[in-house]
């Protein structure tokens, strides 16, 4: 490989939040403790990344700055090159992050008491934005069985077809499950909101990191016209930049375009987040595919290493995401003991399932968007304290 993965950034001791509010979240992290939980990664973000931000700055001033025309022709030859997929700048929107896109389309788009429908288990934020708006939760569970996870369409035709429901935030790929909708899949889902006038969100952070050898397929793709679905993607997850504060929010709607600039105003990103975005969308594929087979190999090893050390846990292979979603209900421990177990007994800190939602009871996320050596010590503890148990 030409990029160094077998060594971790330094991060102990700074403003990482993964590593510093540790304690905040349980009171038994201490010094020796090792994070797993906060989705993102422990790799250098790529050279040719620094090198863009450090000219920025070497510009020394930091005054307002807007994206400029070649900003969005880098944006847009990333996801035709990765994709296959044609967007117009015109539909791009830069906002400080998914959550704030999120959140935007929300205020814009639906009224309070409205339903939004999403997916649980799925990423703990969805629900939380819904809720904090005055908004209802409508749940679609997935369908699992034996760790493999479907949508159930039927029950999604019927919750869609509520007038009072008018949005759907889709997980794509999803997160923790690691699924990458087929597009099938997606034709299905954009039809049936389509034809209920539900707006059709798809949260695609993860889109960069399938498994080598599969495809992500954006939703927006799934038809020719997509004008009822928003698509949120950025460079936070695939390059280790979530603390730059950058994300696009996609979309050719054109009287919600005219809502969110109302809303928004005249966007005015951090000239080094978007040194950094465009350094990541113009220099960096072979970064990006030496990252998905280091995570691949990580996914591997995990898998081994419990089938061998900790049979009772379950794992199957994520189509994408840095995560192993380890199911853990063969001990028939409540959640609170799972979660106790972790950080009292193994001390590492992993993102309990109870958090996503319906379907996540018994069930634990484990970040390994690390070195192979810290995943290894991580694993050990957590054999050697459930071994206890089984």
């Amino acid at each position: 490989m030409k990029y160094n993965f077998s060594t971790a950034a330094i991060r102990k001791d700074t403003y990482s939040g993964k590593w510093a509010a540790m304690t905040s979240w349980s009171s038994y992290a201490n010094d020796e403790t090792l994070p797993f939980w906060v989705a993102d990664m422990e790799f250098e973000v790529a050279p040719e990344i620094i090198k863009g931000m450090k000219a920025e700055i070497d510009r020394l001033t930091f005054g307002y700055s807007v994206p400029t025309a070649e900003y969005y022709d880098k944006t847009q030859a990333w996801l035709k090159r990765r994709y296959d997929w044609t967007i117009n700048s015109d539909d791009i929107r830069v906002a400080s992050g998914t959550i704030n896109g999120i959140s935007t389309l929300i205020k814009i788009a639906t009224n309070a008491g409205h339903g939004i429908i999403i997916q649980s288990p799925v990423y703990h934020k969805f629900a939380e934005l819904v809720t904090k708006y005055d908004r209802i939760v409508v749940d679609n569970p997935l369908k699992e069985e034996n760790g493999k996870y479907d949508m159930d369409f039927e029950q999604l035709e019927m919750l869609a077809s509520d007038p009072n429901t008018t949005m759907m935030l889709l997980c794509s790929p999803h997160n923790p499950i690691g699924r990458v909708w087929t597009t099938e899949e997606l034709a299905k889902v954009v039809d049936i909101c389509g034809r209920n006038n539900v707006l059709l969100v798809s949260d695609e952070i993860h889109s960069d990191l399938t498994r080598v050898g599969i495809t992500h397929i954006p939703t927006a793709k799934a038809i020719s016209n997509p004008n009822h679905v928003i698509t949120l993607n950025g460079t936070g997850k695939t390059f280790n930049l979530g603390g730059m504060h950058i994300s696009h929010t996609i979309f050719s709607n054109a009287k919600l375009k005219a809502k969110w600039d109302t809303e928004i105003g005249l966007a005015l990103p951090n000239p080094v987040s978007m040194a950094a975005v465009e350094a990541a969308y113009t220099q960096c594929d072979q970064w990006v595919d030496e990252l998905r087979q280091t995570i691949d190999g990580n996914l591997e090893f995990t898998r081994a290493y419990l089938a061998e050390c900790l049979p009772q846990v379950m794992m199957q292979m994520p189509e994408a995401t840095y995560f192993a979603w380890l199911d853990f209900r063969g001990f028939e421990l409540s959640d609170e003991k799972l979660d106790e177990i972790m950080i009292q007994e193994a001390n590492i800190l992993l993102e309990g399932g109870a958090v996503f939602g319906a379907g996540g009871s018994g069930w634990q996320r484990l970040n390994l968007a690390c070195t192979k050596s810290m995943l290894e010590v991580g694993l050990e503890r957590m054999c050697k304290a459930f071994s206890k148990y089984a």
